[in-house]
């Protein structure tokens, strides 16, 4: 049995971030249950959205964010996160982490439901950059990884009526099962992408943390919030059916390309004034729609319109 401080769920950018805030207060262990790069966050293009030019300001931030939310998002929590992003940046940036930059400042990229450029990224490769320097600095400190370790049921005891987490049973690489024993676990395991036949999402998105905490107790809601990414190339033919298809980024998008059917007709106005960067599940669902009528089997992206920008150093 191992014995820590801080038990770590998670290899991704939010386990990783979190261990290199806590590896300084106390024991830590990571556990992966794969290659710990083999993350979702790796995957993630666009970038990060932030207050970070003068033209841009907390309040529209918050103000798209929540008519984006419908009158569903908890306008506390809306604001603690949009107010907390420019901080986020500067502490990546102390890291490592190296924002694509013009004469302006940050080369920033404007996204669906934004009113704003407020998008820093690196290039199209935003996620790998995270991932590869999150985990440069995690396994620079003391915080222990465990790779090819699966967690599979959280450790806990109950007293009147309360229940409290003391770590978690976990398949390690050897097949054995053992308990890690911890005073605060995090469980930082990302989605469940995986469970749709089509999916951009990689193969370890598969709500392991979700059925951990479900089992335990803990209370699992807004479960029928899952985002549809409206752009992902099509390859007939080029791969199994469930293999991760590639994701190609709403930047692209921001940047000009426009959305139209097989024969070439543009579709998007059509369905929102914002056009191709109305929200995701408005230009997901517009795609549908056009493919429910054509009976085609895709729509198609097209980049021409797309002025001042090299594709190949902007979406490499």
């Amino acid at each position: 049995m191992l014995e820590c401080d801080f038990l770590i769920i998670g290899s991704g950018g939010g386990g990783l971030f979190s261990a290199l805030h806590l590896a300084p207060y106390g024991k830590t262990i990571i556990l992966s249950k794969k290659d710990p790069n083999e993350t979702a966050t790796s995957y993630a293009q666009g970038g990060i959205a932030a207050v970070l030019s003068k033209d841009d300001s907390y309040k529209s931030h918050i103000e798209d964010t929540l008519k984006l939310g419908c009158g569903i998002c908890r306008e506390n929590v809306v604001r603690v996160i949009v107010e907390s992003g420019p901080e986020i940046i500067r502490d990546l940036e102390n890291l490592g982490v190296i924002f694509d930059r013009d004469e302006d400042g940050y080369h920033l990229s404007i996204e669906g439901g934004h009113s704003n450029r407020r998008v820093a990224h690196i290039r199209d490769q935003t996620g790998r950059v995270f991932q590869d320097v999150l985990y440069h600095n995690a396994v620079n400190t003391d915080a222990k990884i465990i790779t090819n370790a699966l967690a599979v049921d959280l450790i806990v005891d109950e007293d009147e009526g309360q229940r409290t987490c003391y770590g978690a049973v976990v398949l390690t690489p050897d097949g054995t099962i053992e308990d890690i024993r911890a005073k605060i676990t995090i469980l930082a395991t990302g989605g469940a992408g995986k469970v749709y036949l089509v999916t951009s999402n990689p193969d370890i998105s598969t709500g392991d943390g979700l059925a951990m905490a479900y089992r335990a107790g803990a209370k699992i809601i807004n479960m029928e919030f899952v985002q549809f990414h409206p752009t992902c190339l099509y390859l007939p033919g080029a791969r199994p059916a469930h293999e991760r298809t590639f994701l190609i980024t709403e930047a692209a998008r921001g940047e000009g390309a426009i959305l139209t059917t097989i024969d070439g007709d543009r579709f998007m106005p059509a369905y929102d004034h914002l056009a191709e960067l109305a929200p995701r599940d408005v230009v997901s669902k517009a795609i549908y729609d056009v493919l429910s009528k054509t009976g085609d089997d895709y729509v198609l992206l097209d980049m021409r319109p797309i002025r001042g920008v090299s594709l190949k150093r902007r979406f490499p």
